[in-house]
């Protein structure tokens, strides 16, 4: 939870400063006035959408993925009782799924900013596609780290650790990849609606 307060706050940091800048504009010291030099960047829009749509659906998947592991702790805790006997049936791979679209969403970010350099938008271009790199990429490096949560989810859930202990650690990796995906869709609504 701390962490997520963190990266809240530095997201919170990087929305004020944008606003700023956008609203008021630099200082001129010569002529001791704020001049507009704001110039919304051309987005790929279409690929963004697409992109959110990934990360949206991914977020489907793991809680899917989570119920499952809670459906299987809650069954395993039934197992102890004298006389029942526990049927182990195949499960969907959700939690694949959702590392497969996480990676379909890294992987369509990369394609935009290849996208925005082909049209000749840069880091270093205007202030507009400055926020949209820095915002864009540290939202990556986040939702990277959520990557691997998910992983030693996985990881855990394929070893012989209790059920319980798989599902405590999918509802953290949980909490942190749906607070990744809150956190897209208030940048983009920023980055498409706000601009």
């Amino acid at each position: 939870m701390l962490g997520l307060v963190a990266i809240f706050m530095l997201f919170l940091s990087f929305t004020m400063a944008f606003l700023l800048r956008e609203k008021v504009g630099t200082w001129n010291r010569h002529t001791q006035t704020y001049v507009q030099d704001w110039r919304p960047a051309p987005l790929p829009t279409e690929l963004l959408l697409l992109n959110t749509s990934l990360l949206v659906l991914s977020s489907v998947t793991l809680e899917k993925a989570r119920r499952q592991a809670f459906r299987r702790a809650a069954v395993s805790a039934a197992a102890g009782i004298p006389g029942v006997r526990v049927v182990h049936d195949w499960h969907f791979p959700w939690l694949g799924l959702t590392l497969a679209l996480g990676f379909g969403f890294v992987a369509g970010q990369l394609v935009a900013w290849r996208e925005m350099m082909e049209r000749g938008v840069f880091l270093s271009g205007t202030p507009s596609s400055s926020f949209f790199y820095v915002a864009t990429g540290l939202h990556g490096v986040h939702l990277l780290g959520g990557i691997v949560a998910l992983l030693y989810a996985a990881v855990v859930g394929g070893y012989s650790h209790g059920f319980e202990r798989r599902r405590i650690t999918l509802d953290v990796a949980s909490l942190y990849w749906h607070s990744m995906t809150g956190l897209w869709l208030f940048l983009l609504f920023l980055l498409l609606v706000v601009r």
